[in-house]
């Protein structure tokens, strides 16, 4: 974040326990944040806590800590973002025009994909990633996320965010680097149980909005559609 000249005092870290605390202490030089926070287990819990300990009406980047850069597609080309502390206080501003309170980026780096969207920038019902988002904080138990969509986490804050606001920002022609793209390898059975529980858990609490699919290595998927329940 030093190189994207977001300020240290911006800087929170987040852990599950004291250990990961003394490690990100350790391996991590003191002038690049501003404090190590010990949360909770567990990814949702862990989104719920982040969202709960910042005070009402803040302003929050959350960013997974293998993300290393973020691009953006210019002239059909990905050009990478310099000043990444800009590009928040950007997508900031547009949640204040647009009266919605979370924004997200494209899910991937494919810029064939990037170029296929309609508009630079929407707020229909979109997939926003995990991995790199922002949104302002409230309290909120319609927005907390429930440990059953583990894995798939995100489709379920994409989901309830705009069933509360009635939209959620994209920024379909922002992505961040490789690393942080879904991971398609190395599923073990307990993971695919977790894909599995996850898909059916979201099927079913918004049936209206998610549609189930198998991908070729085996592990349950799904996609989101704006699709509003009759009545």
């Amino acid at each position: 974040m030093k190189e994207g000249q977001v300020d240290k005092r911006k800087i929170f870290i987040f852990v599950s326990d004291a250990s990961q605390a003394e490690l990100y202490a350790e391996h991590v030089s003191r002038e690049l944040y501003n404090e190590i926070v010990i949360g909770v287990k567990g990814i949702a819990k862990q989104r719920n806590f982040i969202r709960s300990y910042f005070p009402v009406g803040q302003y929050v980047v959350s960013l997974d800590d293998d993300v290393t850069r973020l691009k953006r597609l210019v002239d059909g080309k990905l050009q990478r973002i310099i000043n990444v502390d800009d590009f928040f206080t950007q997508a900031f501003k547009t949640l204040e025009q647009t009266g919605l309170y979370i924004w997200g980026i494209f899910s991937t780096n494919s810029t064939m994909h990037m170029k296929g969207q309609k508009e630079e920038i929407s707020t229909a019902l979109k997939f926003l990633v995990g991995y790199c988002h922002g949104y302002i904080a409230r309290r909120d138990k319609r927005l907390d996320l429930h440990i059953a969509s583990t894995g798939k986490e995100d489709y379920e804050q994409t989901i309830r965010y705009w069933k509360q606001d009635g939209g959620v920002v994209r920024f379909n022609h922002v992505c961040a680097n490789d690393a942080a793209a879904p991971r398609n390898g190395g599923l073990g059975k307990d993971r695919l149980k977790m894909n599995a529980d996850a898909a059916a858990y979201l099927k079913k609490t918004f049936p209206d909005n998610v549609i189930e699919w198998m991908r070729p290595d085996g592990r349950p998927e799904i996609r989101i559609r704006e699709n509003r329940p009759h009545g």
